[in-house]
């Protein structure tokens, strides 16, 4: 997968590192520069500055330029990018951001699915418990990037993370500009793997708590050789993952677009038989 990178002062960038991200502190502009020029060469995807760096290096990014291959023309890469947009790689080097420049970056199949459970007896008393969960595959969260596209109002209300842009936090923020009048760029409109997240999961499916009354008590209400068994059960009771989405569950070829999240089931039972 291509790497992310963050550049600015120790204090704003340090607790990008936790994220997983690639983290350079440096102390001035002149640095920020070298640092900048390095990202590009090694093919970053996507290139994060804090607010005191990104003004006086909008000049870098109109020198992110790229020589055609076949014709050597040198082309500016992004024309239309702004500081605080996200850096996509020329993958073929033919000078323009294209379709052509995607890659394969995961797979929503998981590498490892799993489950497990136990049962136990006691005195009448009955529990049960069922984990399931994968491992190794990615989802896109197409939800986050439609929830923060604000071009045009096109889908109404935005989600909280818009929060954590570099419009309203320049200088610490996980994820690029807005463009709340445009986004020339395709910060939010360009499928990257700037919301391609791991989507490995284990939740709590089932968890069931059962009583059978004893024999002798089932004879005192007519059931001779019956039982009586009351259970209350939980579906779906909790999940341990570090998706950012609604559920990691999501199927449909690893795309979250909005799916419906697995619900949580409580149910009371009662087992009668004569």
């Amino acid at each position: 997968m291509a790497k992310i990178a963050v550049i600015g002062d120790r204090d704003s960038v340090l607790g990008f590192r936790a994220l997983g991200l690639e983290v350079h502190t440096v102390e001035d502009s002149t640095e920020a520069r070298h640092l900048l020029r390095k990202a590009a060469e090694e093919g970053c995807a996507a290139v994060f500055l804090t607010e005191a760096l990104a003004a006086p290096l909008q000049e870098e990014i109109d020198r992110y330029v790229s020589k055609n291959a076949e014709t050597g023309e040198v082309m500016q890469v992004q024309p239309n990018a702004k500081v605080g947009d996200l850096k996509f790689i020329d993958t073929n080097g033919d000078g323009v951001i294209t379709d052509a420049d995607k890659v394969l970056t995961g797979c929503y199949t998981p590498k490892q699915t799993f489950s497990f459970g136990a049962s136990l007896d006691w005195k009448g008393f009955d529990f049960s418990f069922m984990f399931q969960g994968v491992a190794g595959n990615y989802i896109y969260n197409g939800t986050k990037q439609m929830g923060m596209n604000g071009h045009g109002g096109d889908f109404g209300n935005l989600i909280e993370d818009v929060f954590d842009t570099w419009d309203f936090n320049p200088s610490g923020s996980k994820y690029p500009r807005l463009g709340l009048a445009e986004d020339n760029n395709g910060n939010y409109t360009k499928f990257s793997d700037a919301f391609l997240e791991k989507g490995d999961y284990l939740r709590l499916k089932n968890i069931t708590l059962g009583y059978t009354l004893p024999k002798h008590i089932a004879r005192h209400i007519g059931l001779t050789n019956g039982s009586l068994r009351v259970y209350v059960s939980i579906d779906n009771v909790a999940t341990i993952t570090g998706y950012s989405g609604i559920d990691p569950e999501v199927g449909n070829y690893g795309l979250d677009a909005g799916i419906y999240p697995s619900s949580r089931f409580f149910n009371f039972g009662v087992n009668l038989n004569f």
